[in-house]
């Protein structure tokens, strides 16, 4: 089990392999990302729309939320919340802000590759229909609605969560183990209604197969401050102060 520095040290080492990679491996693992992280949401929505009263299936959604963070760090796919503790190998000079910042945007894209396959799946599929497609209209709704401030600290708010359990799982070399560490602080996260741009392609991705409405305007009107506010919480927030706690001990 590895402890506080050398955890620290785990996330740089990470951020600078992931820099490493062929256009090809992180095409792979971004699609993985998105779909994982698209399958975790399906479970949430599942819950919300089979189980009453209502404040019990979403505790239980939540709880079901965290298997695609967990199957993310067990199989080396990749998530764009998760990567944006890749901030701290740059603040170390491990790698380059351009290789960071190329990262994210690659593996921003194709973790919307993952979850539109995904929504497109369970659309064919015939999921999106009755109950299940209400809490879709709700979800989204309820997220066109938040103006540019909520969604921006309610995805600082997400990531922060995220990121912590990305990095609290480097102390562990087994599943067990890091499902153990990751699973809590993401229930936490859902349950409390924080915003996640990943998690949102689905949703959204899920809207337009099943003609729920929302605008160009409503859409980039969510995802832009929430994908800020998650590089804000996870990116800038969590490395600037652990590189303040640790950036000598490494």
């Amino acid at each position: 089990m590895k402890v506080d520095y050398e955890v620290y040290g785990a996330v740089i080492h990470t951020g600078t392999r992931k820099t490493k990679k062929t256009n090809g491996e992180t095409l792979a693992a971004g699609i993985l990302g998105g779909a994982y992280i698209a399958l975790g949401s399906i479970g949430y929505l599942m819950a919300v729309a089979n189980i009453q009263p209502a404040g019990v299936g979403k505790l239980v959604g939540s709880f079901l939320f965290p298997v695609g963070l967990l199957l993310i760090l067990i199989t080396g796919a990749e998530l764009f919340t998760g990567n944006n503790l890749m901030s701290l190998s740059a603040m170390h000079g491990e790698s380059k802000w351009s290789d960071v910042f190329s990262n994210w945007v690659k593996i921003y894209c194709f973790n919307a590759i993952g979850s539109i396959l995904i929504a497109f799946l369970v659309h064919v599929g015939g999921y999106d229909q009755g109950e299940f497609l209400l809490v879709i209209e709700k979800v989204i709704h309820a997220k066109v609605a938040l103006s540019f401030g909520t969604a921006l600290a309610r995805g600082i708010l997400c990531n922060i969560l995220v990121a912590i359990s990305v990095w609290i799982s480097y102390s562990s070399d087994s599943a067990g183990g890091k499902a153990v560490l990751i699973w809590l602080p993401i229930t936490l996260f859902v349950f409390s209604g924080y915003e996640h741009c990943v998690a949102n392609m689905l949703y959204f991705s899920l809207g337009w197969f099943a003609g729920v409405h929302f605008s160009l305007a409503e859409f980039l009107g969510n995802m832009v401050p929430v994908a800020i506010g998650n590089i804000i919480g996870g990116g800038v927030i969590l490395p600037v102060l652990y590189y303040g706690m640790f950036k000598n001990k490494k």
